[in-house]
């Protein structure tokens, strides 16, 4: 779990998934990812999410 960061560039009309994103854009940026995969509470389960990115990957998609 990543713990929010507090910022003014949340507006009130954005969707919980965008007030999150905000929130943890700077923690996610000090990481400097590769790739950022970004999945609602209620997708979070037991899976090899390496295996879809290759899978993408092989596939030409955008990422």
């Amino acid at each position: 779990m990543l713990s929010p960061y507090v910022i003014q560039e949340i507006k009130e009309n954005d969707s919980q998934e965008q007030q999150m994103l905000y929130r943890n854009l700077r923690y996610i940026d000090s990481h400097n990812p590769e790739h950022v995969l970004i999945l609602s509470g209620d997708h979070v389960y037991k899976m090899d999410y390496n295996e879809m990115l290759t899978y993408h990957k092989q596939k030409g998609a955008e990422l």
